[in-house]
């Protein structure tokens, strides 16, 4: 714009002066017409810079609306990430905590577990131990001292007495070696040496003791046919024995568990009437009474 007014100057300044009236006239109107396109150049000019302006506001108020949303959503993203993290932690702590404890005790109980089986065991030996010792005891105070014989010249021996004793083999011996592998469960060994016993001391108090173990291996290892009539040597041999009342009943329940239930159940009967008072009769009442519904109430519960 200040170009175009520099350049009419000049034009005017190189105009003579002596040119005529007309070229003045004409000279006055270009004057004008400049005048106005400087005047539409200074509104242009002017509304350019408005539109620039309001342009320039526009792309400030986006910049500023763009910086904010980034602001918000880093805000939001922060605030997920530490409620989530805080989620976690809080999880962990719930989970881990419960899982700690819960091996803790699952190792102490592995140990008592162990100190239990440990004490089982030592009180099991403990109790095999005192098991052998009752028996020696038990030997001991129930075998009769046996007195030396006066020293005669050439007096017979044991084979000699009784020719079936092997040379060496004594009751006291044989019975001992019978209880010891009795208590410690070698039954095998016992069964032979109590049959021993009994084949070369048949007379021998201890012999009715040494039947009725005999009747005590058959069932625990439930021979109860074997049981049941080593149980009738017992009663039939040795009715006054002590072991003879533990006889008639192990062998009426050796008869029941052997399948005969007609001979157990006259078994039974006849224990429950001759020993009423007896510490096994109770029970003979109960077994009586599921083999036989039909006995009376008042007899299978007389206490």
């Amino acid at each position: 714009m200040r170009n175009a007014t520099c350049l009419l100057v000049l034009v005017l300044a190189a105009t003579p002066a002596s040119l005529p009236a007309q070229n003045k006239s004409d000279l006055a109107s270009i004057q004008r017409d400049i005048a106005d396109l400087e005047d539409k150049v200074r509104q242009l000019t002017k509304s350019q810079d408005e539109k620039n302006a309001a342009l320039s506001a526009l792309i400030q108020q986006a910049l500023d609306a763009s910086n904010r949303t980034s602001a918000s959503l880093a805000g939001l993203q922060k605030s997920l990430t530490d409620a989530l993290n805080a989620s976690l932690n809080d999880q962990q702590n719930k989970i881990v905590a419960p899982i700690a404890l819960l091996k803790t005790r699952v190792d102490e109980t592995a140990q008592d577990v162990g100190a239990l089986r440990e004490a089982v065991a030592d009180l099991s030996s403990k109790f095999a131990k005192f098991d052998s010792k009752l028996n020696d005891i038990y030997s001991a105070v129930t075998t009769p001292p046996v007195a030396a014989p006066p020293p005669v010249p050439q007096s017979p021996g044991p084979a000699a007495v009784n020719p079936g004793v092997p040379s060496g083999v004594t009751a006291v011996g044989l019975r001992q070696d019978a209880d010891r592998d009795f208590a410690g469960a070698n039954y095998t060994l016992a069964l032979d040496e109590y049959a021993k016993y009994i084949k070369y001391f048949p007379l021998d108090y201890y012999a009715p003791v040494a039947e009725y173990h005999i009747g005590e291996i058959y069932f625990r290892n439930e021979q109860y046919d074997d049981a049941a009539q080593a149980y009738a040597k017992v009663v039939d041999q040795f009715p006054k024995n002590e072991r003879t009342t533990d006889a008639a009943y192990y062998k009426a329940v050796s008869l029941q568990k052997g399948g005969h239930i007609a001979d157990a159940k006259a078994e039974y009967r006849s224990f429950i009437n001759n020993y009423p008072a007896n510490e096994h009769t109770v029970q003979a009442r109960k077994n009586l009474a599921a083999l036989d519904p039909t006995t009376s109430k008042a007899g299978t519960h007389h206490k």
